[in-house]
Order: C-alpha cells, then structure tokens, then sequence
C-alpha cells in the first residue's frame, strides 16, 4: 500500500548552515567527532547536513526504514557544502522522482525505482571523488601536530610565555588565545590539555634534575627559578669533584610557594633552596613572601591543596586531579 502524500512528487529543498562550524563536534570523552551526514528525506524532499547524535554504530529508525537517504561527507564549511548541494541536486530530484512509502504490515518502508538507486549511487561516488582544499573543511589541527614544529617541551613553553611552573589558569588563558589568534581551526581543549602535559613533562625533567641527575639541568631551573643561592651551590658543584657535587646537592631541600587561590592554599611552584639560607632574607629576595614559602609536604606536587597550620608546616588535603 503506498501512503497518500507521495502521490504529489516533492522538489529538492535545500537547508543551508548558518556557520563554518556548524557540522563538527566531538563529545567529551571521544577520541574523535562526530560523523556528519547528508540526509535526503524522501518524503519532505529537504536535504540537509548535520552531525549523528549517536555515538558509536547505530542509524536513525528513518534511515533505517528507507525514508531517509544518508551519506557521509566531511565537516564542510558553509559554502563549500553548498556547492556539494548544487552538484547533487539533480541527482536528488531524480530519487524524489523514484521514491514511494508503502506499508510492509509493521512500518511505512521506503521504496526506490532503478533510476533513483542508480542516482543515490551516482551520490556516493561525486562525494568518493570531491576534491576540496582544507580550508574548505572545520576540522581542529591536532595540538600535538600544530605546535612540533616549535620543538622540545621547554621551547613551546617558552615561546608561549609559559613555563614548567605555570598555574592552570595561565594556561587555561594562554590556549584561549592560541585558539582565537590561530590561522588554522584549534580545539580549546586540546590545546589546554596538551600544554598542561607539556608542562608535567617539563617539570619533571627540571625536577629530576635538581634531585642530582644533571647539575647542568638544575642550574637551568635555579636561574628560571630566580634561585641565586642555589645557583651558586651548583656552580661550586660543578667546578669542584665528585664529594663536592653530592655534598652541595645534599644541602638543597624542596620547598613548597604557595598560591592562595580562590579555592584555598595550594602549591603554585617548587623551589630548591640550600637549608642553611632558606630564612626570611632569601625569600624576600626571591620575591615571595616569607608566609607563602613552606617546606614541601610529603608526596605533595604542584597543583595541590594544603591545609598550613599555625606554626606555617604545610600538609597536603587534597592532591591534584587534573592531570590528563
């Protein structure tokens, strides 16, 4: 039985996008986005672009009942993807031509004449063969890809305005920027994400360093430090033999420069300061206040919460859960 309304042959109704970006997403938790489809509906004769809801394999019952034709195509830009409308657009109105809806007994089922299936694969293959540019798609550069030609983690820090002991908020502001200043489509996620594990990296490497595998690396992260007096403890080590090395080496302890922020005291940074000077004076010096320069609680790292009692001894309450 064929359904009335397909008795009047329906026209090809184009629906545009109303920006570039209207057909990428990616959901949180997704290492990818997105499918977008073309979707021709043969009754209505609209034909229109949008991303699948649906995560994973799965169909539209409408698709699936032949009501709605489908094709995947690239997350186009506005005109690009008009122009994909145009060229099809015969090719669509030649499948409206040849579509009917007849009941099988259970549901209303599509219905296609050898001339619509001979347009609908005529379909798949323009969108096989289209050529475009990048440009003409909204595809975020991956952040890994978009920032190696700057080199080592220190060097993308570095040319960012950023360090191994950045806040999360500095970082947080410098992607926004990368985001919005880039010439090419940046996810804001990605690329705050990826800093954020170019500066565990970092970090890593120049504490790694100050704990004696390489004088050279921690003399490095003094000066970044603004640490003068660690730094001439390890000019001396250098200079001077192997007892002298892990004699000024043992001399330097951890402390803890804490960020008051808004959610409570947490370790902004980690300095290394000889014991015997670590009072009032150097850490003035070093341009922090004495009250925010504690002795690094046990297993804390930067990103912490710390509870500071009284006597200014730092314990930590809650560790850092943001690391990606």
């Amino acid at each position: 039985m064929t359904r009335d309304d397909m008795t009047d042959k329906t026209t090809v109704t184009p629906i545009a996008t109303e920006t570039d970006d209207e057909l990428y997403c990616q959901y949180q938790g997704q290492s990818s986005r997105q499918p977008v489809i073309l979707t021709l509906d043969t009754e209505t004769g609209t034909l229109s672009a949008a991303y699948s809801s649906i995560i994973g394999s799965g169909q539209s019952m409408r698709s699936f009942h032949r009501l709605d034709l489908e094709w995947v195509i690239p997350p186009l830009r506005m005109r690009p993807l008009a122009w994909l409308m145009e060229a099809i657009h015969d090719d669509c109105q030649t499948i409206l031509d040849g579509a009917n809806v007849e009941w099988d007994g259970s549901n209303y089922v599509g219905q296609l004449s050898e001339a619509a299936l001979a347009a609908a694969e005529e379909i798949e293959r323009h969108i096989e063969d289209m050529q475009h540019d990048a440009s003409d798609v909204w595809e975020p550069w991956a952040a890994s890809e978009y920032y190696a030609p700057l080199g080592s983690d220190a060097a993308i820090l570095a040319e960012l305005g950023l360090s191994a002991y950045s806040t999360d908020d500095e970082i947080e502001t410098r992607a926004a920027v990368e985001v919005a200043d880039a010439e090419v489509v940046l996810d804001e996620d990605d690329v705050t994400s990826y800093l954020r594990q170019c500066q565990i990296d970092e970090r890593y490497e120049l504490d790694a360093a100050a704990d004696g595998e390489d004088l050279e690396l921690a003399r490095e992260a003094a000066i970044k430090c603004g640490d003068i007096a660690q730094v001439q403890v390890i000019d001396r080590a250098i200079d001077g033999d192997t007892a002298a090395r892990d004699r000024a080496l043992a001399t330097l302890s951890p402390y803890a420069v804490i960020d008051r922020a808004d959610t409570g005291p947490r370790i902004g940074r980690i300095i290394y300061l000889p014991d015997q000077l670590a009072d009032d004076a150097l850490i003035r010096l070093l341009g922090y206040a004495a009250r925010d320069v504690v002795a690094l609680p046990d297993g804390g790292d930067v990103g912490d919460h710390v509870a500071i009692d009284e006597d200014g001894v730092a314990a930590v309450v809650d560790q850092r859960t943001d690391t990606p």
